[in-house]
This record gives C-alpha cells, structure tokens and sequence, in this order.
C-alpha cells in the first residue's frame, strides 16, 4: 500500500520556499513536491492511493505552508513597528516630558519634584522614599489634604536627619480617607530627555538627572528645550502688537 506523508509529520520541517542549509532538518517546498512525486510514481497500481486523502492532505500542506508565511509576515510587522517606536523615542531627545512615575533624584542641595493627586479628600498622605537597594529611607507624614493635584520635593534627609547620598531614588505615595480606606493616588515625574535605551523590546527615555521612564509612560511634552526661547520672544511681540492695537481702537470708539 502506498504511504502518504503525514502533515503532522511534514509540520516538524521548515516549509518555506528556500532551504536552509544550517537547519539539518529542514524541508523545502522542491523537495516535499520531489518526495511526493516519487511516492505517486512508484505507488502500487493494484492498490492505489485515495484521491480524496491525496487532496485532504494536500490542502493540508498548503494551510501549513500559509501559517508559517502568516507567522514570518507577522514577525516582519513587529520588528518594523519596533524600530518605530525606537525613531519615536529618539524625537524626544531634548524634550521635557512628563510621564506617570515613581523616581526622583537628588544631587546635593538638588532634588526632582514629583507630581500626585487624587480625586477626593484624604485623611492621611505618606511618603515612603527607599533607595536603589529598595531599602527605606524616610517617611513623611503630609496630614490632611482635599482632592486635587500638589507637588512634593523631599528635603533629602533620611530618618536620622542626615543628608542622604546623591542618587536615583523611589518615591511611594500612599493616602487614608476618613474611613481609613485607601485612596487611588497617581504621582507623575518630569525631566529634559538626554538618550534613549531599549531593554527587551521596550524602549526607555533617560533623563539628564539619571532616571529613566517607560516611553509609553509619557503623557505630556511640558516644553521643547531647544525653542523655549523663541517662543516667549514671539508671544511678547504678539501681545505689545495686540495691546497697541486695542489702544487704538479703545480711542476711535471714544470719539465716535
């Protein structure tokens, strides 16, 4: 009885349309249609293969061969859309930005602020500060506050009141409502982007003071570095330009 090759079996080898040398076990195309030839050829002809299973096992072929196309092409996507997002980040370069985040840095008497708020009023705010190692650095105790948005600069002193070493720290915010349930604090950081790193197929902005926020964490371009300049030297022409104007028209009114 004849054999016909089992797609299952067939699935193991590499099924793209050119051989691949250094893969011991691939298949091309050529070769499977070359093997099945012989098959046919040298069938027996008092026990011929089923045409119905010949054709199954065929498209079963061709549904494979479709896949593993699918899935390369799938793989072309995401790298082109990595390199994507790669160039995107690289445009912020220079940029400050704020993202959703948990990171400040201090550098002597200087200390990143970090941005929190909540949507409704609080009993209790702490704030944990622990260093690289995840060890606790300080707690501080802000009492009371009503929803909204505030800003916290740590004094860079640790428990004892000692200067704390310079360095990128995590800063933790946690906040009691009246009836000591926990409430949704959001805290956010900002900084001028210096370069950009890529750890596991995420992409990362470093910042100039040494932190470094997820790319996808940005949600707000505060200014770009490299025409803050320009813009205030045009809006201060725009507004002397618009103020002498309504002076004049403040007058023809008047005499009207």
């Amino acid at each position: 009885m004849s054999v016909i090759l089992d797609p299952v079996e067939y699935s193991k080898y590499n099924i793209s349309g050119s051989d691949d040398d250094s893969d011991p076990s691939a298949l091309g195309k050529d070769e499977f249609l070359e093997l099945l030839l012989v098959q046919i050829a040298n069938q027996d002809p008092l026990n011929p293969m089923d045409d119905t299973e010949f054709i199954s096992q065929m498209a079963e072929f061709s549904s494979l061969e479709q896949l593993n196309n699918i899935s390369d092409g799938i793989g072309d996507i995401n790298s082109t859309l990595e390199r994507q997002d790669l160039m995107n980040a690289v445009s912020f370069i220079g940029q400050e930005v704020m993202a959703e985040g948990y990171s400040l840095s201090k550098n002597d008497d200087s200390v990143s602020t970090v941005y929190y708020s909540f949507d409704e009023s609080v009993q209790d705010v702490y704030v944990n500060i622990y260093d690289s190692d995840n060890n606790i650095v300080n707690t501080v105790d802000l009492g009371a506050m009503s929803a909204g948005s505030y800003q916290y600069v740590w004094d860079g002193l640790d428990y004892d009141g000692v200067e704390a070493d310079n360095g990128v720290y995590q800063i933790y915010i946690a906040a009691v409502t009246a009836d000591g349930s926990t409430a949704l604090v959001t805290s956010a950081v900002s900084g001028e982007v210096s370069g950009v790193i890529t750890n596991d197929g995420d992409n990362y902005l470093v910042l100039e003071d040494g932190r470094s926020i997820d790319f996808l964490d940005v949600y707000q371009i505060v200014a770009p570095a490299s025409t803050s300049d320009n813009n205030s030297s045009d809006e201060s022409d725009d507004t002397s330009s618009n103020d002498s104007s309504d002076d004049g028209s403040d007058d023809g009114s008047g005499d009207e």
